[in-house]
């Protein structure tokens, strides 16, 4: 019995919380299963999908993860099951799937003004397989400008073809989503042919 307890007592000691820590590699792989569970979680809502489809939670948990994960499978039309809340949902998915979970952090960080430590800048280089520490977080801003900048002038291509199709407002939206999930290989689209 005492020997428990004192396994106990060292578990929670403070010696042993660096032994606790997760590795770089354990955090990115809980990252994205946070992210995955997060979005199946908006997708179940009421609000994320048109009224008279219910998705599933098969059907929710799928499309979150190929979202994530930007493989592009689904199991419902993204374009006519749910709702603009719910494609907006998938869209943020395959973005910071695209980006990375880690990256997107480092990147929300970075703009509230927080320092990047060196556990986060290991985890970072886990993350994009980079050989350095040193510059990753420079190496992120400068991936963020870039893909900002050509998800940015791929929208503004797509928009004309979109908005004589759906109209103004709906061209915008259209031409984001496309743009989005075509920059990030994710292979989604609002349209049940998928641009067929």
């Amino acid at each position: 019995m005492e020997t428990n307890f004192r396994r106990l007592v060292f578990y929670l000691s403070r010696e042993n919380r660096n032994r606790r820590r997760l590795s770089p590699a354990q955090i990115v792989a809980l990252s994205f299963a946070f992210a995955i569970l997060l979005g199946t979680g908006a997708l179940l809502l009421p609000i994320s999908y048109v009224p008279g489809r219910q998705v599933e939670l098969l059907d929710a948990l799928f499309t979150a993860t190929s979202a994530i994960c930007v493989t592009g499978l689904t199991v419902m039309d993204t374009g006519s099951d749910f709702s603009r809340f719910g494609q907006v949902v998938i869209l943020l998915l395959i973005q910071i799937g695209g980006f990375g979970i880690i990256t997107v952090g480092t990147f929300i960080a970075f703009f509230s003004g927080r320092r990047i430590g060196f556990r986060e800048r290991l985890t970072l280089q886990a993350q994009i397989n980079s050989l350095h520490v040193g510059g990753v977080v420079k190496l992120i801003k400068r991936i963020m400008f870039l893909v900002f900048g050509a998800e940015l002038a791929g929208t503004l291509l797509l928009y004309f073809r979109f908005a004589e199709e759906e109209g103004v407002e709906e061209g915008v939206f259209y031409a984001l989503f496309h743009s989005i999930s075509a920059f990030n290989n994710a292979g989604f689209s609002l349209y049940s042919d998928s641009l067929a």
